[in-house]
C-alpha cells in the first residue's frame, strides 16, 4: 500500500526514492501553517509528544449584546446600585451598508441565546451608582465566581458620566408659575462663540434646574424676591436663542431628561 506524504518523510532512509519537490514544499507549507495556529477561546488547544488535542474550555467566556432595562422579566424591581437588568438583543438591520447606523432588536425569548438577568457596571462598581439610562445598548461578558458549583455572573463597563452638549433654546411654555418646559435644537460651535445647528442633532424638551424648586411667590432659585417685585415685574424664561451646556440624565424610572442650568431675569412693564 502507497505511504502517504507524512508517513514518507516521517519514515524517510538514505537510499529511499525521492520526494518529489512540489510534495516536500506542500507538506513544509502546512507545517508552517500549523505551527503558527493559535486557539481562541472557548476553543483550547493541548500539546503532548506527537499529540495535538482541541477541546472546548471549561466555563468559557460569553460576550453578546443586551437592552438595559428597568425592571426585570417578571416586574422585579429596579435596582438602585451598579447592577441592571438586561435582555439579549441582536442587530437587526435589513437592509443599508457598512455606514447604515445599527440598529437593535430583543432576541425572541424562544432564541436559544436569549438571556433576560441582572449584570454588574464595572464603571460604577466602586461608587455604587446607578446611572445608566434604559433601552442603552451594551456588550455584556460572563464569568464564573469560585463557589462550587461554580455561578455564572454577567457584567459591562460603560461610563456612567452624563453626557454634556451645547444646546439652543427655541421656546417655553409654562409648567407651573415660575417654571418653564423648554424646547432647544442641539447646536456646534462655529468660530467666534457663535453657533450653528447641527444637521441630525438632538431636538427635544429639557428643564432648567435653577427653576426646580420655585414657588409661586418666594426667594427663587435666581435669587429675586418676587415678594420685592413692583406690579408687573415677573420672573421671566430664558428667551429663544440662548445657547446652554444641556446634560442628559436619566431619572428615576431610568428614562432620559435633558437638563441646563442658567439664571432667569425679571421682567415685564410697570
Amino acid at each position: 500500500m502507497a505511504k502517504t506524504l507524512p508517513e514518507q518523510v516521517g519514515n524517510y532512509k538514505p537510499g529511499m526514492p525521492g520526494i518529489k519537490a512540489r510534495d516536500l514544499n506542500a507538506f513544509a507549507f502546512a507545517a508552517q501553517l500549523f505551527g503558527r495556529f493559535t486557539a481562541v477561546p472557548p476553543l483550547g488547544i493541548s500539546v503532548s509528544g506527537d499529540n495535538v488535542t482541541f477541546f472546548l474550555r471549561e466555563n468559557p467566556i460569553e460576550i453578546f449584546f443586551a437592552s438595559l432595562e428597568f425592571e426585570g422579566p417578571s416586574s422585579e424591581a429596579s435596582y438602585i446600585n451598579e447592577r441592571y437588568w438586561f435582555e439579549a438583543v441582536e442587530c437587526s438591520n435589513s437592509s443599508g451598508d457598512n455606514k447604515t447606523p445599527l440598529v437593535f432588536a430583543a432576541l425572541p425569548s424562544a432564541h436559544q441565546d436569549y438571556v433576560y438577568d441582572t449584570a454588574t457596571n464595572l464603571a460604577e462598581l466602586f461608587l455604587g451608582t446607578h446611572n445608566l439610562p434604559v433601552n442603552l445598548v451594551v456588550p455584556i461578558f460572563s464569568l464564573h465566581d469560585d463557589q462550587s458549583p461554580t455561578i455564572k455572573r454577567y457584567y459591562f463597563w460603560s461610563t456612567s458620566a452624563p453626557p454634556m452638549f451645547w444646546a439652543k433654546i427655541t421656546g417655553s411654555s409654562v409648567i407651573t408659575t415660575n417654571r418653564w418646559l423648554y424646547t432647544f435644537v442641539q447646536v456646534t460651535l462655529n468660530v467666534a462663540g457663535v453657533f450653528t445647528t447641527l444637521g441630525g442633532g438632538i431636538t427635544s424638551n429639557a428643564y432648567n434646574t435653577i427653576e426646580a424648586n420655585n414657588v409661586v411667590c418666594d426667594v427663587l432659585g435666581s435669587g429675586d424676591d418676587c415678594n420685592e417685585f413692583p406690579i408687573g415685574i415677573t420672573e421671566q424664561p430664558l428667551g429663544p436663542g440662548a445657547v446652554v451646556q444641556m446634560s442628559a440624565i436619566p431619572n428615576c424610572e431610568g428614562t432620559l431628561e435633558y437638563l441646563f442650568t442658567d439664571s432667569n431675569n425679571a421682567g415685564g412693564v410697570c
